[in-house]
């Protein structure tokens, strides 16, 4: 099979075959119009596409771990608070009782 191009510069209507097609959107190389007009394929392939997103979802990943460790150390954090709060309260609870 093959896909209708337009020509960028004389606007004529051209097919390329869907392999070669394939080839130019994912190298960005060169091709020509039959009037001889050089042009190429400036948007990302579905490749190169599927590449930033992949590498977006690893940075998001990246950042989740981050967050989640900081959260870990936090809770780590204030369950040792809440540990020794706990200790003080059942050291007044005894002192209340003895003077009481």
């Amino acid at each position: 099979m093959s896909k209708t191009i337009e020509c960028c510069n004389c606007a004529i209507l051209f097919c390329l075959p869907d392999g070669y097609e394939r080839q130019r959107r994912r190298d960005h190389k060169d091709f020509s119009c039959p009037n001889g007009h050089e042009q190429h394929f400036t948007g990302k392939s579905d490749l190169e596409e599927l590449r930033a997103e992949i590498a977006g979802l690893k940075r998001n990943l990246s950042y989740a771990r981050g967050a989640r460790d900081e959260l870990r150390v936090q809770l780590e954090h204030w369950q040792a608070v809440a540990y020794g709060y706990k200790g003080a309260m059942r050291r007044y609870q005894r002192e209340i009782k003895l003077v009481s």
